[in-house]
């Protein structure tokens, strides 16, 4: 029988103006893919497909952490019309704990302190 965080995958977002960058990693920390996509909506749309692709491959549940950025809003808002949770945090109080402000450690975050 499968433990609730082995059905869980984990997907950093690093927001910028042009772009971002997204990375889901399993619970074993495996990166499931890392690709950076247009803030547009064909970048937006393309994220959310690779998502749901990624969610019936593995049949497990997305949970997103998202950086406070100033278009943050923006981007949780149209990831909330496809059911996905997720989850705003201040980057800040964690850069003890990371090397890069990158999407894959936002995603280890979302992990190691959400999903413990």
């Amino acid at each position: 029988m499968q433990t609730h965080i082995n059905n869980t995958i984990s997907i950093g977002i690093n927001l910028q103006n042009l772009q971002f960058e997204a990375c889901a990693i399993s619970a074993e920390k495996d990166i499931l893919f890392n690709k950076i996509f247009l803030t547009n909506e064909e970048g937006y749309k393309a994220f959310i497909n690779k998502c749901q692709t990624l969610e019936k491959e593995y049949n497990a549940s997305l949970s997103m952490s998202i950086e406070v950025c100033d278009n943050f809003q923006d981007f949780k808002k149209i990831i909330s019309t496809s059911d996905f949770c997720s989850l705003v945090f201040n980057i800040l109080k964690y850069k003890k704990s990371i090397k890069n402000n990158d999407a894959f450690s936002i995603a280890l975050i979302l992990l190691n302190d959400f999903y413990p």
